[in-house]
């Protein structure tokens, strides 16, 4: 379970490659990686993989806890992950097309704690590049 109380020591910056790593063996852990081949076989129609905040959060506490509050960074990394993925399983796919693959990574079930989950009157710029979910 999420803990927004982790000490300063615990909170920890990934960079970019650590971020892959930890995406590549949630993805292995969790089962997602056959998601990512039906989805694979289905681009473009298919773009979006669907990974549950439960997971995510039993997988690894603290990259959890980074994903809520670098969301963008976080899911970007997942998202280039999942590029690298479909270009390699598919033959029609060069290299240089890599970059042109769209594809997103969706968070589900996200907690219901009362700093991920906000009113829209109470939207702030302190939730700028933070993931939440709006009541």
């Amino acid at each position: 379970m999420i803990n927004d109380d982790l000490s300063e020591q615990q909170k920890k910056y990934y960079e970019t490659d650590e971020l892959f790593k930890l995406w590549d063996h949630l993805f292995q852990q969790y089962g997602y990686f056959d998601d990512i081949t039906e989805m694979s076989s289905h681009y473009p129609e298919e773009r979006s993989l669907y990974v549950s905040f439960d997971d995510i959060d039993k997988f690894d506490p603290r990259f959890s806890l980074y994903l809520l509050q670098n969301a963008e960074e976080t899911i970007n990394a997942g998202n280039t992950l999942l590029r690298e993925y479909i270009s390699a399983s598919s033959p029609n796919f060069t290299a240089r097309d890599k970059n042109s693959i769209i594809v997103n990574i969706r968070i589900t079930n996200l907690p219901e704690t009362s700093d991920v989950k906000i009113e829209i009157r109470n939207l702030r710029s302190i939730n700028v590049g933070k993931l939440i979910s709006i009541s």
